[in-house]
């Protein structure tokens, strides 16, 4: 997958708890699930728009980008449901960059004796 990059307007999900944005993905997933169809699978395979969300990442452009996209309605909530998950992703990336591995951290020397 190219990693192709967009306006990030998801505030909304900054403001979530660490425990809501988990309970946030845990339910995009199971949307994802609901969604899922045979055929859905091999139009995901082929179809760019499941990797990029577009140029601006906000609920209101996904609505309007899958409408332009086409297809089903199985296949609109798919993509709906990938979306977000995307950007759950980005703001768990962002807060794990924010806060540093624990072995990032500069190590102290002590002297000894």
């Amino acid at each position: 997958m190219i990693p192709l990059t967009g306006l990030n307007l998801r505030g909304d999900l900054a403001k979530l708890s660490d425990r809501d944005l988990a309970e946030h993905l845990a339910e995009q997933e199971r949307a994802l699930v609901r969604s899922e169809r045979p055929w859905t699978k091999l139009l995901r395979f082929f179809d760019i728009s499941y990797s990029w969300r577009g140029p601006v990442h906000a609920r209101p452009f996904y609505k309007f980008w899958t409408t332009i996209m086409g297809g089903g309605r199985h296949y609109r909530e798919q993509r709906l449901a990938l979306y977000e998950i995307q950007d759950i992703h980005d703001e768990i990336r962002r807060r794990l960059g924010n806060r540093g591995m624990p072995g990032d951290r500069p190590q102290t020397h002590r002297p000894s004796g």
